[in-house]
């Protein structure tokens, strides 16, 4: 696997900046350079007399030990967790360490207080380039600066995950004081990955061209200068055709699996049934008279209807108390339900289920009391609909019903809610409510959608048919109950006459 990195924003006019690169391949194999020189004349900078001092070649999550971490390391005694115990090996293994460069790995416990007090340390020219950068009138600049704000914004933000690791990679530039190494660090370069976008942050950014320069102050001043180079062996066009080639095949493949592991039978109802699906949402109530509230609901099926599972058919949300801002209860409870019905034995087109709710308030002494009942006919359009019901109550009729509320609770007075609209066993066209007295409590809000399934709308659509699919759905029940009446007529020839064939040959034996 071959580290192929691409470049995201490049503002050539800034000395010192972050790199932005989209990883697309293993990040493990990311190797970069560093080289690392001296200035002897600091008189004349741009063109003095320079030194080579080293070079560091590491791969990514590569550990380079320094001299303070050899001394601390090679001693058993200063070893006490496991990753102590695991680079005292190392260090035993291959002793052999640079002068100025090692690295810290995203396992050591470095912190990253001291990369913003050292990165103060270099000598940038930030701040100068920043002075003549030309007006804001330039578009295409502000484009790029805008660009990598943003990026860099996006990193920070708490509700992505941007879990990454880091890497450090140093520049040890102390001194002996009587035979004791005193570390003076710098960090030269911060290389950050996250896995999840791909994404590999340099600082400061690959420059092989115009080095950085870094300022060593201490009883004698030092300059110097390194570069950073991205060593990675980067593909040439025939590896990276053969690459396409590999993945093409490979997605194809996953592609095969995938639909393979799904199954190709659609389930489809039978020619005279129609699906009907009901995903509901009670989304809030409000004005109600109790505290801690929980809406009940239930669906009241029609003749010829049917549920694939009954326990469906009803339902409880959770108990929610008042919010103080806007005293709305917010429930946010979902259902589902899946109903069927027979369209060869329905008498009238798609009489569809009513919704029965019922909210109901439990206080600190366990009563229940009904605080509101409302109900919805399901239309018989599918769609997405919002609703906002209306909640009413029985009003107590005497003194003696208003305590037994308070006191007691009159959950238990409400027998059958469907009579609120047309109860199902009603048979007479009129329902006569007179003398019920009754109380307006309040409001929920539901959401749902509907979805029907038959196979009158897997005809397509050609000019030889007449009407939209609802129509013709209709058509197709009417049809369809049509041939039931022939075939039951044809049944009852067909045993006429077998009736007929065994009557005459008992009376001709």
């Amino acid at each position: 696997m071959l580290c192929v990195i691409k470049k995201i924003m490049r503002n050539n006019m800034i000395n010192m900046t972050t790199g932005n690169f989209r990883c697309k391949d293993n990040v493990s194999e990311l190797i970069i350079r560093v080289k690392l020189k001296e200035i002897l004349n600091e008189n004349i900078i741009e063109d003095g007399e320079k030194a080579d001092l080293e070079d560091l070649t590491v791969k990514w999550q590569e550990k380079k030990f320094g001299k303070w971490e050899k001394k601390f390391y090679g001693d058993e005694k200063n070893c006490l967790t496991d990753l102590d115990k695991k680079y005292h090996e190392e260090i035993k293994k291959r002793p052999e360490i640079k002068k100025f460069l090692y690295s810290y790995v995203d396992e050591d416990d470095y912190s990253q207080q001291e990369e913003n007090v050292h990165n103060s340390q270099f000598t940038s020219e930030l701040s100068k380039k920043m002075e003549n950068l030309p007006p804001e009138n330039d578009v295409e600049l502000k484009n790029k600066c805008e660009y990598t704000k943003n990026l860099l914004k996006s990193s920070l933000n708490p509700f992505i995950d941007n879990k990454y690791e880091v890497m450090y990679i140093m520049g040890d530039f102390g001194e002996y004081i009587e035979n004791t190494w005193i570390k003076h660090e710098y960090i030269l370069a911060t290389i950050k990955y996250f896995p999840k976008r791909r994404l590999l942050t340099i600082y400061p950014d690959f420059n092989i061209f115009e080095p950085y320069k870094l300022t060593i102050t201490s009883d004698i001043t030092k300059i110097y200068e390194y570069t950073i180079e991205n060593a990675s062996h980067f593909v040439n066009d025939r590896e990276n055709d053969l690459e396409n080639d590999i993945l093409d095949k490979i997605s194809k493949y996953e592609k095969k699996i995938n639909q393979l592991s799904i199954s190709n039978d659609f389930l489809t109802p039978p020619s005279e049934k129609l699906n009907y699906y009901l995903f509901l949402e009670i989304k809030s109530g409000e004005n109600f008279e109790y505290n801690n509230v929980y809406v009940q609901y239930f669906v009241d099926l029609p003749l010829n209807w049917s549920c694939f599972d009954q326990n469906q058919l009803k339902g409880t949300t959770q108990a929610c108390t008042r919010r103080n801002v806007d005293g709305k209860f917010y429930f946010g409870a979902i259902f589902e339900v899946i109903l069927s019905v027979d369209l060869n034995l329905t008498k009238k087109i798609l009489d569809t289920p009513f919704i029965y709710f019922e909210i109901i308030s439990k206080d600190t002494f366990n009563r229940f009391r009904i605080e509101g009942i409302s109900y919805l006919k399901l239309p018989i359009l599918p769609g997405s609909y919002e609703k906002r019901l209306e909640c009413l109550r029985i009003r107590p009729d005497n003194i003696s019903n208003e305590l037994r509320r308070f006191f007691i609770g009159d959950f238990m007075s409400y027998d059958d809610i469907t009579w609120f609209s047309m109860p199902k066993s009603h048979q007479d066209v009129v329902l006569n409510k007179q003398g019920t007295t009754t109380l307006s409590s309040g409001s929920i809000e539901i959401k749902f959608n509907i979805i029907e399934q038959s196979r009158v709308f897997m005809e397509t659509d050609d000019e030889n048919r007449t009407g939209s699919r609802r129509e013709r759905l209709i058509s197709s029940k009417l049809n369809g109950g049509l041939a039931k009446t022939v075939r039951e007529v044809l049944k009852a020839f067909k045993e006429a006459r077998r009736n007929m064939l065994e009557a005459r040959e008992k009376i001709f034996t």
